[in-house]
């Protein structure tokens, strides 16, 4: 299916729909249009103030019949049973992910060859 688009150019009275894509799905959108605005018609009240007239819808554009049925109820959920199968499903989760890297300070080679009498000294210096 063809994606179609359509620029509606709204005026005081009418407005003008143009639309773009190819040619089938252009009169199919036109198709849709044309049976959506004659079932709307007679949805509408006019009212008069000399030659100007505004319109008023009275009932959705789209019919009850288009309108999605309620999802059906979902069972409920058991919390014992995930309670008690919580590692598993711990296991299942974190089973096809790299494993993580939980070292994350890589010591410096200087503070690495530090001995224990030049820690205790820099400590002392820097009030630690």
């Amino acid at each position: 299916i063809s994606p179609t688009f359509s620029k509606i150019h709204r005026g005081d009275f009418e407005g003008e729909v143009q639309i773009f894509g190819r040619s089938d799905a252009q009169l199919k959108a036109k198709e849709l249009i044309d049976e959506l605005v004659s079932q709307t018609s007679g949805n509408c009240r006019s009212y008069g103030q000399g030659s100007r007239n505004s319109f008023r819808r009275t009932e959705s554009t789209w019919g009850a019949a288009s309108q999605i049925p309620p999802a059906p109820a979902l069972p409920p959920i058991d919390w014992v049973s995930m309670r008690e199968n919580r590692l598993k499903y711990e296991a299942m989760k974190w089973k096809e992910l790299p494993p993580l890297k939980k070292e994350f300070y890589i010591e410096a080679e200087s503070v690495l060859n530090l001995t224990a009498e030049e820690v205790k000294q820099w400590r002392k210096e820097n009030n630690n």
